[in-house]
């Protein structure tokens, strides 16, 4: 008995003890792209919508062992849905450190945090070599992204290098993975890591994009949802909005791979709007905003054969 605790304490030191499978959300997509575009999205695989201001986000910093500010969520996550947190930037006049995220990327986030940079110790402005933990609010947690205590890029033998600053976390070929990079949790990954992993080797559990890949934002496949067929997942490219940021009383398009049967407009608060000229065709819709106050809408699409879908538009 006493070895198969041994073991035990060996493999969870190696590799990081996991939530109960399909039990907890769990961080399912990472941006790390350049200057300030940074986001993490969350997956729900539970079968019931979960209120996010349960939960908080830090950073540890360039190798730090202890957290830095706790920045509490909001919002609500759909069932088998995303939840997208950006970094608070959005003024189209910002320059430098305040420039704003880009737009194809701004329009993907649920939730704006941490506007101030202050001591840098924010949950959103991590650079590739800081570790994001994710917990219950003033409890356990429920996801680790890279090892406490350690800097890649100088804790990491044979891949430190003097020359470079803030080198990300490395795969087992010690490739930079993280560092100006998108990060897709594999579909096989059921639940988030709970306790600091001995190594962090982000290949194990992310797949990675180049910098500045936003497109699979707001939806993730995951073998919790019962294996998900690929034919039934709906790209961002096949239903799109234009414009995505628009005045009020603009006229919009949506272009749409798929027949649309229903489409419903809310403020993020949830209250129903009308929109005006609503046209539904074979391949989208026409309408017009009419005199929306400014703000965030979320555009809630049914289609015909039943599959449901939600983009986001900004009234400036």
């Amino acid at each position: 008995m006493k070895r198969a605790i041994l073991i035990l304490s060996m493999l969870a030191a190696g590799f990081g003890l996991h939530a109960q499978d399909c039990s907890q959300i769990f961080i399912s997509e990472y941006i790390e792209g350049w200057s300030n575009n940074k986001a993490l999205e969350f997956y729900n695989p539970t079968d019931a919508e979960i209120d996010m201001s349960n939960y908080e986000v830090a950073r540890y910093q360039n190798g730090d062992d202890q957290p830095g500010n706790w920045t509490q969520l909001e919002g609500t996550i759909p069932s088998q849905g995303t939840f997208v947190v950006g970094l608070d930037k959005r003024d189209p006049d910002g320059e430098d450190f305040e420039s704003p995220l880009w737009d194809d990327l701004m329009e993907k986030v649920d939730q704006f945090i941490n506007p101030e940079y202050n001591n840098g110790l924010e949950a959103m402005y991590f650079n590739g070599n800081d570790v994001l933990l994710v917990r219950i609010v003033g409890g356990a947690p429920i996801d680790i992204f890279g090892k406490p205590g350690q800097d890649p890029s100088e804790d990491i033998p044979g891949y430190s290098d003097p020359d470079i600053s803030g080198q990300g976390w490395p795969d087992a070929n010690l490739v930079d993975w993280t560092k100006d990079h998108t990060l897709i949790r594999k579909a096989n990954v059921l639940s988030g890591v709970t306790a600091p992993p001995a190594t962090f080797d982000p290949s194990a559990e992310y797949d990675s994009l180049s910098v500045n890949t936003f497109e699979n934002l707001g939806m993730h496949e995951c073998d919790c949802a019962g294996g998900i067929n690929n034919e039934d997942l709906i790209a961002w490219n096949d239903v799109q909005i234009y414009p995505s940021f628009l005045g009020s009383n603009d006229a919009v398009k949506i272009d749409s791979k798929y027949a649309i049967k229903e489409i419903n407009f809310m403020e993020i608060s949830g209250k129903q709007v009308e929109a005006v000229g609503l046209e539904l065709s074979a391949s989208g819709a026409n309408f017009t905003a009419d005199n929306w106050p400014t703000g965030f809408y979320l555009v809630d699409i049914l289609l015909t054969d039943g599959r449901r879908l939600s983009r986001k538009i900004v009234v400036q």
